[in-house]
């Protein structure tokens, strides 16, 4: 009976693992997208002046962002 719990808990935890792995996974691809997504619109604006005021307000908020995570 030990025995069976013991493994049906490593069960768990093994599957719990696996979720947070997969969130981890998910969070790292969208920073990396949203990063690149910066670099691009980065790009933009040194071609069209326009979008630098639009850049501005995007570039604000971002430091918050990085300390909270």
């Amino acid at each position: 009976m030990l025995r069976w719990g013991q493994s049906r808990h490593a069960g768990e935890f093994i599957n719990t693992s696996q979720k947070i792995g997969q969130v981890l996974i998910i969070k790292m691809l969208t920073l990396y997208l949203r990063s690149n997504a910066e670099f691009f619109s980065r790009i933009m604006a040194m071609k069209r002046g326009c979008f630098r005021g639009w850049l501005l307000g995007l570039n604000a908020p971002l430091p918050k962002r990085r300390g909270a995570a």
